[in-house]
This record gives C-alpha cells, structure tokens and sequence, in this order.
C-alpha cells in the first residue's frame, strides 16, 4: 500500500495529487490511497479543496492503514513534533529539502510520503493523465464567466500574477518576485507580443495598481479582484486560459502555466523559487527565467 499525505493550499495539494496519479500509473494494481487528516485541524488557506474544484476521487486511508506505514498525527504541529523526536520509519518517503528528483519514490514496497513534490520529474511523464484529472468542475461567477469568454477569442491574453501576503514575511520567500522581475517579464512580453491585453491576478491589487500600471505603459490591463475565498481557484483556471502568463513563485500559479493548453504559449517565471537551497529546476524547462 502506498499513501500520499495531502496537506496545504490548492497548489500545493495539486502537486501532491499529482504524484498519487503517477504512482497509480505506475503501480495499476497496487492500493494506493491518500491522507487527507491533517485538515481536520488544519487552518491554513481554505481547506481541502480538490473535490471541490476538480472533482476527483480522494480514497482515504483509514487509521489502521495509516499506522502500517507512518504515525498518524491529524495535527500538523504534532506531525512536525514527531519528525524532531523520532527518526523516519522505514516505509516513510520524505521529499528532500531541496526538490531533488528521488527515484526511490517510485520503488516497489508500502510507502507512505510526505512532501509537497514541487519537482516535476515525478509525474510530468503523466502529463495527460495530470491535466485531465485536474479539469476545473467548479461553477464560474457572472463576471468570471464573462472573462472566460473573452480569454477563449483572445490572442492576445496575458496573465500576471503577483503573490505577496504572507510571502512578505516567510523568510523564504521574502525579497523575491520584486518590481524589477516583473519589470522585465512584463517588457519580454511586450516585445514578443502584438497588441498585448494584461491580467492581473493578486492578493494586493493595490500594490499592483500602483505599480505595475507605469510598466504596462499604454497597453491594456485588468485586474481581476473579484474572485474571493471560496471563488479564489477561478483565478488559477483563468489564468491557465491566458495564452501567456507571468507567474510568481507560487505553485498557485505554476499550475496555471502548467495547465495552459496553447501550443505556442510564452511562460516568465522567476529565476530564484525560493531563499532555501534547491539543486534542481522547479520551472519547466521551455520557460522563460529573469
């Protein structure tokens, strides 16, 4: 038996679905089920949210099927208090601290695996099999609907978005993403894009509106500030519409870039994901760093 632990906001659980749907790829026959506890006592962001917005199977193990392969905590503080005192059981797979592919997590045997698995050598083989698990099934609100459809006959779209919140104190992730870096996306885009239109995505629209409307110059751009708490992941679905996006170091929206579906799509990502030491590539490949 194989268990993936799902915890953190939509992006993260995302990623972490994602490896249950490469290993279900991997291992057909195998039982391969998922920890969902930790939400029961966990208040960060807005809770379990991928039936919700994508309606996929979530088959939970049940208590005795978790302590075959980890301890179980059902509170994130504890699991972090047990990591200190107790060495790692033999079935545990942790992801490394610094995004390294391991290839042991696709090795034969009950495992139990807690990380985020913010690399996508893990599952991007499955690429399909990802992208049609994660089709957005939540309703869209009247203005969203109407954005959607102009997304759909633009050529034109590009997406922006901005994450600063609780980015501006978490060490590390504070001083990245900075005006110069979105400087220099929002410029590549203008000289790569004819009649460009930008949407801005954020959690500080009016830090946005201050300052990235001088970098915009005379081109067209809205800022999307209507979709709030529970309605928040139709932003990441109208970011994947954009035929371009300009994405934070935010797995909110990597995936919006991940999902987007136009062949020739231009994705800026930031150079540096994060102030902690990572010794692989979080952006794809064909995207574009600054």
């Amino acid at each position: 038996m194989k268990i993936i632990k799902i915890i953190g906001g939509l992006g993260n659980q995302m990623f972490q679905y994602a490896l249950f749907l490469a290993l279900k790829e991997k291992y057909p026959e195998e039982i391969i089920k998922l920890d969902c506890s930790y939400f029961k006592t966990y208040s960060v962001h807005t809770g379990l949210e991928l039936h919700r917005v994508f309606g996929v199977e979530l088959p939970q193990a049940s208590f005795i099927e978790l302590l075959r392969v980890t301890w179980p905590a059902y509170s994130f503080k504890l699991s972090r208090m047990i990591r200190k005192v107790f060495p790692p059981r033999s079935t545990e797979c942790l992801e490394a601290k610094d995004y390294t592919y391991n290839e042991q997590v696709f090795s034969e045997g009950d495992k139990y695996y807690d990380g985020y698995w913010q690399n996508f050598l893990y599952f991007d083989s499955y690429r399909d099999v990802i992208k049609s698990a994660f089709d957005f099934k939540i309703p869209l609100n009247t203005e969203s609907a109407s954005l959607y459809q102009s997304l759909q006959e633009s050529n034109s779209s590009i997406s922006i978005h901005v994450r600063r919140g609780d980015y501006l104190k978490a060490k590390n992730y504070v001083g990245l993403c900075d005006l110069k870096y979105y400087e220099a996306a929002i410029g590549y885009m203008k000289k790569h894009v004819t009649n460009p239109v930008f949407y801005v995505f954020s959690d500080d629209m009016d830090w946005c509106r201050r300052y990235l409307s001088p970098l915009t110059g005379e081109d067209s751009i809205c800022y999307v500030d209507w979709n709030k708490d529970k309605d928040a992941p139709l932003d990441l679905l109208l970011m994947s519409k954009c035929k371009y996006n300009i994405i934070a170091n935010s797995s909110f929206s990597w995936w919006a870039a991940y999902l987007n579906n136009h062949v020739d799509k231009i994705v800026c990502a930031p150079q540096k994901w994060t102030n902690t030491k990572v010794n692989c590539r979080v952006q794809m490949f064909d995207w574009i760093l600054f």
